[in-house]
């Protein structure tokens, strides 16, 4: 009897999936015909380089970008933070940092409608670098900042907010410097640690990795554990190949699985979810001669592969971002030669469906990339990215000075019905 009804359970949450999945992929292909137009195209920067790292869209629907600075502030590298409204109009922004580099990477709104921003500081700690979390209000004024380290190297990469509304900080530690080190022991670790909304720590953990790692992306997964990429080398090859690592509700690992591809260079710098438990991968794949291709891979969470696929064309194209839209697509940024003969890179927006079928793509601007892509509230795409023109120009003390590079962000809106 409780077989005839298993095997009735499960026909019929198959049939339920399949048309699940059936909805979303003709969902998504209903706006095919629906190329985003820009609405605003903004410039932020003073006269040295600037560069953001990411960004969100608050509660308010507001738009929060974190990125690092040498044209302002007191150090020769400080955090930048600002803010805009839905019009790109600046409403504050905030240089963070001491007399060295001082760099924050990765950022979430918090309860109290305020920030918390994690990188890493070479003003503050115990060590060369320390990893270095802040709490910022909603205007963007500092309440508190907190170093984590030793005297070696301790970088943050990402911050996730979990359900329980604590906050997960991963980053790398490299004891490789220390000249009195026992190097029998492990040098290169993975850092993990589950903080509150005051920075206190609940836990910490370290995974041993062969080589140095950058952690690019996080995501908290059904048993409220976590699925972590990062980039690095397997022990004893030349070739950077994605690891996934997946750790449960306590930082222990669950799995940890490198994609290792002898021949070729592949990354995973962004990950979303889907509602099957699936997630989306989104990098960039090149072959031994350096032809870069936008990659993108739907996998379980163990690494187990239900496609892959290839964005790009006769140019250098890559993927850096990308997220899951309202109407049940996705949307990749990066940068695309292709789109002008191979000739410079552009802003590269891409859209496809939950099968990475092609339905639309933008190229924007000349000589500059898109690091990050955002959905806002009222479904409108922000484009995030930097440009690399050098030009020169006298400064207030008559001196020549290089520019080389400004914050472009873009925003663009779908045409809408009058009612």
């Amino acid at each position: 009897m409780s077989l005839r009804y298993s095997l009735l359970t499960y026909c019929i949450l198959g049939f339920v999936v399949v048309c699940i999945e059936l909805f979303f992929s003709s969902f998504s292909q209903v706006f095919v015909k629906d190329i985003p137009d820009v609405v605003w195209d903004k410039s932020f920067g003073g006269q040295l380089q600037d560069n953001i790292h990411c960004s969100i869209v608050n509660q308010e629907n507001q738009y929060v970008f974190l990125g690092d600075t040498e044209s302002k502030g007191i150090g020769k590298k400080d955090a930048w933070l600002f803010q805009t409204d839905s019009l790109g109009e600046l409403l504050w922004d905030k240089t963070i940092g001491g007399s060295a580099d001082d760099i924050l990477l990765d950022i979430v709104e918090t309860e109290d409608d305020g920030y918390l921003l994690l990188g890493h500081t070479q003003s503050k700690g115990s060590g060369l670098e320390d990893m270095w979390l802040v709490k910022t209000n909603g205007l963007g004024n500092v309440e508190w900042n907190k170093a984590f380290g030793s005297p070696n190297i301790e970088k943050g990469q990402i911050i996730r907010r979990t359900n329980e509304d604590l906050y997960l900080l991963v980053g790398s530690k490299d004891n490789s410097i220390d000249p009195e080190r026992d190097t029998t022991l492990p040098q290169y670790f993975i850092w993990l640690m589950m903080v509150d909304v005051d920075g206190n720590i609940h836990w910490e953990q370290k995974v041993i990795t062969d080589e140095l790692v950058t952690v690019t992306d996080a995501y908290q997964v059904y048993d409220d554990g976590f699925l972590i990429t990062a980039a690095g080398s397997i022990k004893d090859s030349d070739i950077e190949n994605p690891l996934l690592l997946r750790i449960d509700a306590e930082g222990n690992v669950v799995s940890k699985n490198w994609l290792g591809f002898e021949d070729e260079f592949r990354s995973i710098k962004a990950i979303t979810p889907l509602w099957d438990g699936t997630f989306i991968f989104a990098g960039t794949i090149s072959d031994p001669k350096g032809n870069k291709d936008g990659w993108l891979v739907r996998s379980n969470v163990d690494g187990v592969f239900v496609w892959e696929k290839m964005l790009g064309d006769k140019g250098q194209d890559e993927i850096y971002d990308i997220i899951r839209t309202s109407d049940g697509g996705l949307i990749f940024s990066g940068t695309s030669e292709s789109g002008n003969g191979g000739k410079d890179s552009h802003m590269w927006l891409v859209k496809t469906n939950l099968k990475g079928k092609l339905l639309w793509e933008k190229h924007l601007g000349s000589r500059e990339k898109a690091y990050a892509v955002l959905e806002t509230l009222d479904d409108d795409i922000i484009v995030v990215g930097s440009s690399k023109l050098e030009r020169n120009f006298l400064n207030l003390n008559r001196k020549s000075v290089s520019k080389s590079g400004d914050v472009r962000i873009i925003k663009l809106s779908y045409e809408r019905e009058e009612e």
